[in-house]
């Protein structure tokens, strides 16, 4: 099972299943069918969150980060393989206008030099924009993978739909 969240926090659109804060409890079944395989993932959660909250991944101070980000369907950077470590904010909120706008977003690194980055959200086109809408989340990544056994900084800032600031941050990770 570890290895199952550890691939699930390393993609985007499957990593709120690991982060949300208002999950009371999450489990696994493999079921095996001869040599057909099918995993399912569950969890229970309250209804909403008792208290809107940002959630940013990486956690500050993480250790051990992939460099690189695991295959994720549909692909939201299409023709891209290389791409570094997707760093996200999703906003758990039972508001409707909760869906994060991001203002700036850096990634630098050990030398301070900043790193090439995509930008997900929103307003991104198609079904990478609509989940990201769905899931109330922006994410950075690197244009290319990062590099092992490094420390990163990264910057984000975001408002909601009504101006409110859910995050002005910068924080730091290491790679493994």
């Amino acid at each position: 099972p570890v290895h199952l969240i550890k691939h699930l926090a390393a993609t985007i659109y499957h990593r709120m299943m690991v982060v949300a804060p208002h999950f009371d409890g999450i489990g696994f079944y493999h079921l095996k069918k001869k040599n057909k395989h099918l995993l399912v993932y569950f969890y229970s959660q309250k209804i909403r969150p008792k208290k809107d909250k940002a959630m940013i991944y990486p956690a500050p101070n993480q250790r051990k980060v992939e460099v690189a980000m695991l295959p994720e369907i549909p692909d939201p950077f299409p023709g891209d393989g290389n791409v570094g470590f997707p760093i996200t904010l999703q906003n758990f909120t039972a508001s409707s206008k909760g869906v994060p706008i991001l203002i700036k977003a850096h990634l630098k690194d050990s030398k301070g030099n900043r790193v090439p980055i995509y930008k997900l959200s929103s307003k991104s086109s198609g079904l990478a924009g609509q989940l990201m809408r769905n899931l109330k989340m922006v994410c950075i990544a690197a244009k290319n993978q990062l590099k092992k056994r490094t420390k990163y900084t990264v910057y984000l800032k975001a408002k909601n739909q009504d101006g409110k600031i859910i995050l002005d941050k910068e924080w730091q990770f290491k790679t493994r």
